[in-house]
């Protein structure tokens, strides 16, 4: 018993002995680790930290912040949209509901049934709706044509017009007005004997010296009229004539009937002339031309 006693105990010295070799040696003057430092070291070292990186800590802290604010902005814009959505199918069913309660007398109280007539019935709109835009579209596009071919057609004419109006002027022929031309007129003033040559008379801004010798009282104006329409028509042309001082002292009306397109009628005319002189200025324009019955 004493000696088994003995053993126990040598054991157990043995063990506390093995256990303090194992532990390592204390050294002196060693400074705790960083967990276990004070609070006035931990705020020396914060302090001792240079600014840029405070503020570089700051910036990162804010732009943090704010990529967490933008994620939540998006996100409840995202939960918006889908309860605006929800909300809409919410109010386009109640109204489906309402419609149904107001027409149930008219078709029936199986809602099915209801739903298939409406669905029958929003067809045939769309469909009508459809035509109808198809029908607007197609008159559109027939005014736009019609508008189109309206200006080719008087761009035509007056390109027309303008090579017609060249023509004649090579030819010497004047436009007076309704597509009626006027050619170079010749006038003559007889003499009072028989007997003296004849004066022929072409008529300028400054005038003339009367002679004695000559009957102004009466003179012959000799031209020719076109008609440059399209169709055969009765044409009525006056020749007024005019001394210095803007008074008439002359006309003549020259008539055509049934005149052809594109036909000079040469005329003659005799008519008596209110002055003892030679007339100044002259002037033609249409009185009608109409279309021949």
């Amino acid at each position: 018993m004493t000696r088994s006693i003995l053993i126990l105990g040598c054991l157990m010295l043995a063990a506390f002995q093995g256990a303090h070799a194992e532990e390592p040696p204390v050294q002196d003057n060693v400074p705790p680790p960083d967990n276990a430092a004070n609070p006035e070291t931990l705020e020396r070292m914060k302090l001792e930290i240079p600014d840029g990186l405070n503020e570089y800590s700051q910036r990162s802290d804010l732009w943090s912040e704010l990529v967490r604010k933008a994620s939540a902005a998006a996100r409840l814009r995202q939960e918006l949209a889908v309860t605006r959505s929800e909300l809409a199918n919410l109010q386009r069913e109640l109204d489906e509901m309402r419609q149904f309660i107001l027409d149930h007398e008219t078709f029936g109280s199986d809602y099915q049934e209801y739903q298939r007539i409406r669905s029958i019935a929003e067809h045939e709109t769309k469909r009508r709706a459809a035509r109808e835009r198809r029908t607007r579209l197609d008159s559109e596009r027939a005014d736009r044509k019609e508008q189109y071919d309206q200006k080719k057609a008087e761009d035509e004419a007056l390109r027309l017009q303008a090579m017609q109006q060249e023509h004649y002027a090579k030819s010497g022929f004047t436009n007076i007005g309704l597509d009626v031309y006027h050619g170079r007129s010749a006038y003559f003033y007889a003499p009072r004997d028989t007997t003296q040559v004849p004066v022929s008379y072409q008529p300028t801004t400054q005038g003339s010296v009367a002679n004695s010798e000559v009957d102004y009282s009466e003179m012959t104006i000799s031209g020719s009229v076109l008609n440059a329409a399209a169709n055969i028509r009765d044409i009525g042309v006056a020749f007024t004539f005019f001394d210095e001082h803007g008074n008439q002292v002359g006309a003549e009306i020259v008539q055509l009937k049934n005149a052809r397109p594109n036909v000079p009628y040469p005329f003659t005319a005799k008519l008596q002339m209110a002055l003892n002189r030679p007339f100044t200025s002259s002037s033609s324009y249409v009185l009608y031309a109409d279309e021949a019955p």
